[in-house]
């Protein structure tokens, strides 16, 4: 297609890239960060005051109201007091390695420093969008259109940047993990791989499922020399985001007193209520979600859906390896995203925003294995219809009103219908790629 051919240029594709990023910068700013505000007034906290356990019921209501305190003393921006008085009383469910980040990133000038977090996110989100894209050979037309829908139109980018939470820089990490295997092999890629997924694991767990699936994957793919050092590396990404918070903070905020509150944290029941299993099942207890978890990751390994299941299937050569080539398409692109639909749909605690998560596992509907700068036949893009359903499910009866409103009328229930439906689509694709591999061995 001649429009296609036109917008594959250098010289269209990255100006138009590059205002929809100017655009994007200035437009995409919250006025009630309160998310980032906890994650910034921890490590502000452990600067300047006399704490004890910030995970503590005592700490929490002393930073909360010392901060207020202070930005009203200080004259701060309409911003900053908003962020601080909803956190009057902070609630950090967040892990010791996240704060230990911000701690060592931030200023201490809550407008500066959020400025600088929300651009930086915003870029990453979006690059990784583009990344993804010309990994899976999608075409830069509507590489552009995509940017576009998953940041005007998708409902929990909006509430990642409204609440100024991390999900788009977990979903840059993935995206990042994603292009490097498509890219390179070799030792240092299995090294790199697991110390970035030992940080992510510590950074947030809730995205563990990826970090097993891609580790599972790279055993039966290729041997068990890779996912050994692999593994290795995944264990020093975790010694880090362990020992780090203890270096720099000590016994004010570490693991074992996030382990102590986690349950009255993040365990309650007004976030069980919005959970896959109790939406639709009603369940109020924990044993279902590990059963649930322990199936969905377990049934792709038993059924070997993976490449054949065969291991030195990269080493292959000919014809094969042009096939390959021109799928653009790699295994842990779909185990990866398979991990985070089980991180969706097994967790006790889901936030609206987490479904930005998907993001990945998504643009793969939106892949084609004919020229990159356009489509050579509409069966290309035959599976577009259900990533346009995915998102459609994700974005439908859910509002957004200028920006610090929360959301309302939404329907939970259709964004997991879309993430079940991603998990079947990805679990149908790594069956097909076994049949196709099977046949290749018989040929």
């Amino acid at each position: 297609m001649q429009i296609g051919k036109i917008f594959s240029q250098k010289t269209v594709f990255f100006p138009l890239l590059a205002l929809i990023a100017g655009l994007g910068i200035f437009r995409w700013r919250s006025e009630r960060a309160r998310d980032f505000y906890q994650f910034w007034v921890v490590g502000q906290a452990i600067r300047s005051m006399e704490l004890t356990n910030i995970y503590s019921a005592q700490d929490r209501q002393r930073i909360g109201q010392h901060f207020l305190d202070l930005a009203m003393a200080q004259g701060a921006s309409a911003a900053h007091l908003k962020a601080a008085a909803y956190r009057r009383i902070i609630n950090p469910a967040g892990t010791p390695f996240l704060y230990s980040v911000f701690y060592l990133t931030s200023r201490g000038d809550y407008d500066f420093d959020y400025t600088v977090f929300r651009i930086l996110s915003y870029v990453v989100y979006l690059l990784s969008i583009i990344v993804l894209c010309e990994v899976l050979g999608v075409p830069r037309l509507l590489a552009l259109f995509l940017a576009v829908l998953l940041t005007e139109y998708f409902a929990p980018f909006r509430l990642d940047v409204m609440e100024g939470n991390v999900n788009q820089i977990q979903v840059g990490t993935i995206a990042f993990l994603l292009w490097l295997r498509s890219r390179k092999t070799g030792a240092w890629v299995e090294l790199v791989s697991g110390l970035v997924c030992g940080l992510l694991i510590m950074f947030k767990p809730n995205l563990a499922p990826v970090a097993i699936f891609l580790l599972g994957g790279t055993f039966l793919l290729k041997s068990i020399k890779p996912a050994l050092l692999q593994a290795g590396a995944m264990g020093l990404g975790t010694a880090i985001g362990f020992g780090l918070p203890l270096v720099l903070f000590g016994k004010v905020c570490n693991w074992e007193q996030w382990r102590a509150a986690f349950p009255q944290l993040v365990l309650l029941p007004r976030y069980f209520y919005r959970s896959f299993l109790s939406l639709f099942f009603h369940v109020q207890s924990l044993p279902p979600f590990f059963m649930l978890g322990a199936l969905l990751m377990i049934i792709p390994f038993l059924l070997g859906a993976l490449r054949g299941g065969s291991r030195g299937n990269t080493e292959q050569g000919g014809q094969d390896k042009k096939e390959a080539m021109d799928s653009h398409l790699i295994p842990d692109h779909l185990w990866m995203g398979l991990g985070v639909c089980v991180a969706l749909l097994a967790s006790t605690l889901v936030h609206y925003h987490y479904f930005l998560l998907i993001v990945p596992g998504l643009l793969i509907l939106f892949r084609t294995s004919g020229p990159i700068c356009g489509f050579s036949s509409l069966k290309e893009l035959r599976w577009m219809p259900l990533g346009l359903i995915v998102f459609l499910l994700m974005a439908s009866r859910v509002s957004l009103t200028g920006e610090g409103n929360d959301l309302f009328d939404s329907d939970w229930r259709l964004a997991y219908i879309g993430t079940l439906l991603l998990y079947i689509f990805g679990f149908y694709r790594l069956l097909r790629e076994r049949r196709i591999d099977s046949t290749r061995a018989k040929g």
